[in-house]
């Protein structure tokens, strides 16, 4: 019963256009519409405008920052970046590259990004360096738009995690 269960969504699934037309009625493919997803996002965030930076997210996405902290759902996704750009990052601006994607479905992608973080200054207002993030993110065809759904943005170690054994 698992299987056959298994079988139809797989096949429901793979049966999705790889773009909608639902909603706006214009064609959507995921393939060549991320870039302009993550420019929106990008230009929202050097705005401060936690609002539209929100307004790329599906209405039941979610966002863990590099920090731990969680917000599910567009709208508190959108309270989460108010409050990030009115405080730690009021003087930032980023730059975002998309560096690879693949559907995993039709209309589903999974892609991983790099950040750029500028602008950042210390409790003592003095600036710091640039900070860099790799994201990994998830997005999806719906109603004639692509849409963020998981965002999940962390650090890099910069020094190697195991030191190399000794001749």
């Amino acid at each position: 019963m698992k299987t056959t269960a298994s079988a139809f969504l797989l096949s429901a699934l793979l049966s999705l256009p790889a773009w909608s037309q639902l909603g706006t009625g214009k064609r959507v493919d995921p393939d060549e519409s991320l870039p302009d997803v993550v420019s929106e996002l990008e230009t929202a965030w050097n705005k401060h405008d936690g609002k539209a930076m929100a307004a790329v997210w599906h209405e039941n996405g979610d966002c863990i920052s590099a920090d731990g902290r969680r917000a599910n759902g567009r709208e508190e996704i959108g309270k989460f970046f108010a409050e990030e750009q009115a405080g730690l990052m009021k003087d930032t601006t980023v730059a975002i590259k998309v560096l690879t994607w693949q559907a995993l479905v039709r209309g589903i992608i999974f892609a991983d990004a790099e950040a750029v973080v500028t602008g950042l200054k210390d409790a003592a207002g003095k600036p710091r360096p640039p900070m860099k993030y790799h994201i990994a993110l998830t997005a999806m065809a719906k109603q004639g738009q692509l849409w963020l759904v998981n965002v999940r943005p962390y650090v890099l170690p910069t020094a190697p995690l195991l030191k190399p054994k000794a001749p």
